[in-house]
């Protein structure tokens, strides 16, 4: 189980998202029948009951697997969706790869489940499936230049992610780094890996700058809006080297040149021209479900 807890650990410092404790712990506490009558001060977000169904566990299929939790009221499309799924298994793939496990290990924890979200605005189903990869899908997680790789590596200056969390080493990233990165072929047509530097205005007065590469729907830069992966890490970030952050901007450059800007204080992304556009707050469940 040591495995099973680091990836808990690692999906804690990825997809925690901060909500108000009152709306959160109301919705917890609705009856699993009457979650979506459940009121929430942010209009952003609503009470949905959520169904979750493990792939062959018979154990966990014993178990009430329904609950109630706060998920984002904006539209979950196909493109977001799918971006969830593609993330999810990128990640524990590339994590599993790290650690020496392949994913039919990982699928004797649990890992892959599918979840069925049925709320006031909309439901849906999210099939967050770890699944088997193929040999050139297990070589490319083993490359230097794997995006989320170098991603993890940026994150560990300044203290965003504990050097070792992953067996990793941190890194100085570069522009040409993220240019010259690789994701799975698989999603190659969806997604890319982009440049980031971020401006960090913390609550001793002082100022500091950190660069990574980002994995990011290649449809953010058209719809402005992040990837749910994304907007609950920029949200997870709260303490620059031990020191509370204030705020903080991030401008973000795809290969093709095409560039956006993220706010902190506002939440919002800029596109390069300097259009005001809000991001969707998507929250993820996956520690919370790893957890039950």
């Amino acid at each position: 189980m040591k495995l099973y807890r680091q990836y808990i650990f690692l999906f804690l410092l990825i997809f925690t998202y901060q909500q108000k404790s009152s709306d959160l712990s109301n919705c917890m506490a609705a009856n699993k029948n009457s979650c979506k009558s459940v009121s929430i001060s942010d209009k952003n977000f609503e009470c949905c009951e959520i169904l979750t169904d493990y792939y062959g566990n018979s154990y966990l299929s014993d178990m009430d697997l329904k609950m109630c939790y706060i998920f984002t009221t904006q539209k979950m499309t196909k493109d977001l969706i799918e971006s969830t799924e593609r993330t999810y298994r990128e990640a524990y793939g590339f994590v599993s790869t790290l650690y020496g496990y392949d994913a039919s290990y990982l699928s004797s924890y649990s890992i892959s489940f599918k979840q069925t979200y049925n709320c006031p605005s909309q439901s849906f189903t999210i099939d967050y499936n770890v699944g088997t990869f193929t040999n050139e899908e297990k070589e490319i997680f083993k490359k230097d230049n794997y995006c989320l790789r170098l991603y993890y590596q940026g994150l560990m200056d300044m203290d965003l992610l504990p050097e070792g969390t992953l067996n990793l080493k941190k890194k100085s990233i570069t522009k040409s780094d993220c240019s010259n990165a690789v994701i799975l072929p698989s999603s190659k047509n969806a997604a890319t890996c982009a440049y980031a530097s971020f401006e960090f205005k913390l609550y001793d007065g002082s100022i500091k700058t950190l660069t990574t590469c980002l994995y990011i729907s290649k449809s953010s830069f058209d719809t402005k809006t992040l990837d749910q992966h994304l907007d609950s890490n920029f949200k997870s970030f709260t303490t620059v080297d031990g020191v509370s952050i204030k705020s903080y901007e991030i401008e973000i450059t795809d290969k093709d040149g095409k560039s956006l800007k993220y706010d902190s204080i506002s939440k919002t992304l800029t596109s390069n021209k300097g259009q005001l556009i809000g991001i969707s707050k998507i929250i993820s469940l996956i520690l919370m479900v790893c957890l039950l």
